[in-house]
C-alpha cells in the first residue's frame, strides 16, 4: 500500500500504520490497494493523517473516504470557475500529486491560481473540519452535546457533508448547486460585481439564507446535522462554512480566539484571507468589536492549531516554553496549556501545543495581557497540584520574545558517550562518508478537541528536524543496542545537516548510526546519501576522464559541472586557468579515493569576482 501511494506519502503512512493494531493496518492497506486512479493519493492522503484512533473506530469506513476523493471530482464537472488536476499517476510517476487550479477576478481582468500542493490535500481533500468525527449522518436525529455521536450511522442509512450540502437542500432553501453551477471566478478583491456572482459571494447568500444565528440547547459539531437545524451560533457558522467552501473546492479552515470567545475563518485566495460573512478585514474585530485578542489560531485538520495571532493584531510577543528535566534535558512531547484572562475575568484557555526535540512550543499571543500555562508530561506536571497554573508572562509586551522554562524535578533516561581517539589502520583501504539532512520532525501529542477521544492521537509536522549521528565499531554499535552508554570514533549531535567521513582498513567493522533515541514521542524525517570509496577501482580505466558542461564554460548561463574518474587513490588538483595561463580559482585540492567526482563551478574567481 505504501509503494502504491505517492512517495511523498511515505513517512506518514509508515508513522500511521505503526500506530495501528494488524487488523486495521491489514484494513486501511487494502483501502488504498483496491483504491484507483485518480483517486488514490487523495485516499491515502487522508488515511495517513487520520488519527489512529478514529481509524482504529466503529465510525470509520473505508467507503467516506472512496466517497469523499470521488466527490471532488464529480463536483469539479459542473464548477466552472476551478478545474482538479493530476500531475502524473500511480502507473507513471511515483511522485505523483494533485491539486486545483481556479480563475479569480483580478481588476478588470482575471487570473488563473494554482493552489499549492499541500493546500489541495489539508484544506479541501480532507474529510475533518475541526472536533467533529468524519462520518455518516442521519440529519434528523439531535446530537448528544457530550458524546456528538449518536448520529453517526452507515453509508446506507447516513449523510456525509461534501455529498448532502450540494445535493440535498431542504425544502423552501436555495440549492448551492444551483446557485454556485455558473459562476467562473472564485473572488474578487477590488470589485464583487465586475464579473456578476463570484463563489464567496455565493457562499455568503447561501448560508445567509439557511443558518438563522441563534441557538437552542443543541450544538451540533455536524455540518450535516447543522445544516438540517438551520440555526447556529459562530461556531455552528465557522463548521458549515469550511464544509461549503470544500465542497465547492475552495480551500477553507476555522480560526478560533478561545479567550474572547469567538470563531470564524479564513479561505485561500493566495494567501489566506479572513471570512466571517465579511471578507478580508481582519482587523474587524479589534476595530470595530473591541476585542482585545489573546492567541488566535487557524483550526487544522489533524487537530493542531497554527499560530495566526499576527494576522488579527497589530502588536503581538512570541512566547517559547520549553520543558527540560532536572538536569536540562529536553522533554520532546510535553503538553503546554496557555491561559489569559477570559470575557469574565477569570483565566480561560487560550491555546495549546506540544514540544519539539529541543523541548519547545512556541505561540503567538497578544500584548497587554498576563499569561500562565500548565505543563504535563511522561515524568509529571507543572506545577505539581491538579488546576494549578504558572505565570510565565507579566503584561506582554508588543515585539517581545519571551523565553520561559518549566522544569520538571525528574531526570530524563538518556544514554551517554564520549568520543574517543579514531583507531590508528595501517591500510587505509576504503574511505566512507555520509551526507544527511533532517528537513522535518513528527511531533506527537494528542488532540484535546476530538469528538472521537479527547486524548486522539496526532501528529504534526514541524520545520526543520534534528538527528544525532555516530560512527561506531562493532563493540561499542552493541553497546548503543543495548542502551548503554558508549564510545564514538565520530559524532554530531541534534544536527538538522551534516558531513561525517573516516578512512578505514579492509578488516574492521564500522557501524554508522542515526539516532533519535532520546526523544519520546518526536520521530525525524531524514534523507541522506552514503557513499563508499576504496584505494583502487578496477572497473575504472587507468586513465583520467575530464570533461565539463556546458563545454566551453559559461558561466553567465549556468554553473558549470566538471566530471572525472579515478582508478586509485590519489592526490588530486582541479583548477580554472584563464586564456592567458593565468590561474583564475582551484576548486579540488586533496587525497581522494577512487571512484566518479563531480565538481562544480560558479564563473567566479578565488576573489568572488565574475571572470
Amino acid at each position: 500500500a505504501i509503494k502504491k501511494a505517492p512517495t511523498w506519502l511515505t513517512n506518514d503512512l509508515t508513522i500511521l500504520f505503526s500506530h495501528l493494531s494488524l487488523e486495521y493496518r491489514l484494513k486501511w492497506a487494502n483501502a488504498i490497494l483496491d483504491a484507483n486512479d485518480p483517486y488514490i493519493d487523495e485516499i491515502a492522503f487522508c488515511i495517513a493523517h487520520l488519527s489512529p484512533d478514529y481509524l482504529m473506530s466503529a465510525y470509520a469506513y473505508p467507503q467516506l473516504l472512496v466517497d469523499n476523493a470521488r466527490l471532488i471530482y464529480e463536483h469539479d464537472k459542473f464548477l466552472k470557475y476551478v478545474e482538479v488536476v493530476d500531475f502524473g499517476s500511480s502507473s507513471s510517476d511515483p511522485d505523483y500529486y494533485s491539486t486545483t487550479k481556479y480563475r479569480k477576478g483580478y481588476v478588470m481582468d482575471t487570473m488563473e491560481v494554482e493552489v499549492p500542493k499541500d493546500i489541495y490535500y489539508w484544506y479541501i481533500v480532507h474529510p475533518k473540519i475541526t472536533d467533529e468525527i468524519p462520518a455518516y449522518i442521519n440529519p434528523d436525529i439531535v446530537e448528544n452535546n457530550y458524546s456528538h455521536n449518536n448520529n453517526i450511522t452507515s453509508p446506507e442509512h447516513g449523510y456525509f457533508w461534501r455529498d448532502f450540502l450540494i445535493n440535498n437542500a431542504d425544502p423552501g432553501y436555495a440549492n448551492l448547486k444551483q446557485l454556485i453551477s455558473d459562476v467562473t471566478i472564485v473572488w474578487n478583491k477590488y470589485s464583487s460585481n465586475s464579473f456578476g456572482d463570484h463563489a464567496m459571494e455565493i457562499l455568503n447568500r447561501w448560508q445567509g439564507g439557511c443558518i438563522n444565528f441563534t441557538s437552542n440547547e443543541e450544538r451540533p459539531h455536524q455540518p450535516v446535522r447543522i445544516y438540517r437545524k438551520h440555526i447556529g451560533r459562530c461556531g455552528e457558522n465557522s463548521d458549515m462554512r469550511v464544509a461549503a467552501a470544500r465542497s465547492v473546492l475552495i480551500p477553507a479552515c476555522s480560526v478560533a480566539s478561545y479567550s474572547t470567545d469567538h470563531v470564524w475563518n479564513e479561505f485561500w485566495d493566495e494567501r489566506w484571507i479572513h471570512w466571517d460573512g465579511p471578507v478580508d478585514d481582519p482587523y474587524m474585530y479589534v476595530n470595530s468589536w473591541g476585542k482585545e485578542f489573546g492567541s488566535v489560531f487557524r483550526w487544522k485538520s489533524d487537530g493542531s492549531f497554527v499560530p495566526v495571532t499576527d494576522r488579527y493584531t497589530n502588536d503581538y510577543s512570541i512566547l517559547n516554553i520549553f520543558a527540560l528535566d532536572s538536569v536540562d534535558n529536553p522533554i520532546d512531547g510535553a503538553q503546554v496549556i496557555l491561559y489569559t484572562t477570559g470575557l469574565d475575568g477569570d483565566n480561560w484557555f487560550d491555546t495549546y501545543g506540544y514540544t519539539d526535540a529541543k523541548g519547545c512550543v512556541t505561540f503567538l499571543v497578544g500584548t497587554d495581557r498576563s499569561y500562565y500555562a500548565r505543563m504535563s508530561c511522561d515524568y509529571g506536571t507543572v506545577p505539581k497540584r491538579s488546576g494549578d497554573m504558572l505565570r510565565v508572562v507579566g503584561e506582554s509586551l508588543a515585539d517581545h520574545e519571551y523565553n520561559k522554562v518549566m522544569q520538571i524535578g525528574v531526570q530524563k533516561p538518556i544514554v551517554n558517550f564520549r568520543d574517543v581517539e579514531a583507531p590508528f589502520y595501517d591500510n587505509k583501504s576504503f574511505y566512507v562518508e555520509l551526507d544527511f539532512t533532517a528537513p522535518s520532525q513528527i511531533v506527537g501529542g494528542q488532540d484535546m478537541f476530538d469528538d472521537m477521544d479527547v486524548n486522539a492521537l496526532q501528529f504534526m509536522k514541524k520545520q526543520t528536524g534534528r538527528a544525532n549521528v555516530y560512527i561506531l565499531d562493532e563493540s561499542n554499535y552493541n553497546l548503543f543496542r543495548e542502551g548503554k552508554d558508549f564510545f564514538c570514533i565520530q559524532s554530531l549531535t541534534q544536527r538538522d545537516s551534516g558531513h561525517v567521513g573516516f578512512e578505514f582498513d579492509d578488516d574492521s567493522d564500522l557501524y554508522f548510526v542515526l539516532d533519535n533515541s532520546n526523544s519520546l514521542h518526536t520521530v525525524q524525517h531524514l534523507s541522506g546519501t552514503a557513499q563508499l570509496y576504496s584505494a583502487a577501482d578496477p572497473s575504472i580505466p587507468n586513465v583520467y576522464i575530464l570533461q565539463s558542461y556546458p563545454n566551453p564554460l559559461n558561466p553567465y548561463k549556468k554553473n558549470a559541472t566538471i566530471s572525472y574518474q579515478l582508478p586509485q587513490k590519489t592526490s588530486v588538483d582541479v583548477s580554472v586557468y584563464n586564456l592567458l595561463g593565468q590561474k583564475v580559482r582551484t576548486l579540488v585540492k586533496q587525497d581522494q579515493y577512487a571512484g566518479s567526482f563531480n565538481v562544480r563551478w560558479d564563473g567566479r574567481d578565488r576573489k568572488d569576482q565574475v571572470v
